[in-house]
C-alpha cells in the first residue's frame, strides 16, 4: 500500500484552492502547513504504534472527493 496516495494530496490541494475564498486569510498558512505535513508523513500504517492494529487500506484506496455545498 502506498503511504502517501496522490489522490489524497490532489484532493486536499483542490479543497484548499476552493476554500481559499471562503475562509479568512489567516487560515491559509495553517492549511498550507497541514498539507506540507501530510505530504511529509503520508497516511498512517501498521508500523505506526497508534495504528498498529488498524488497517486503513480501504480509505487509502478510495478516491478523495470534495463534498457538495448543496
Amino acid at each position: 500500500m502506498d503511504n502517501n496516495p496522490l489522490s489524497f494530496i490532489e484532493g486536499l490541494e483542490e479543497f484548499h484552492k476552493a476554500a481559499e475564498k471562503e475562509f479568512p486569510s489567516w487560515v491559509h498558512p495553517w492549511r498550507m502547513k497541514g498539507l506540507a505535513r501530510f505530504k511529509e508523513l503520508g497516511l498512517p500504517t501498521t508500523r505506526d504504534e497508534e495504528w498498529k492494529y488498524t488497517s486503513i487500506k480501504p480509505i487509502a484506496q478510495a478516491r478523495f472527493q470534495l463534498s457538495s455545498q448543496d
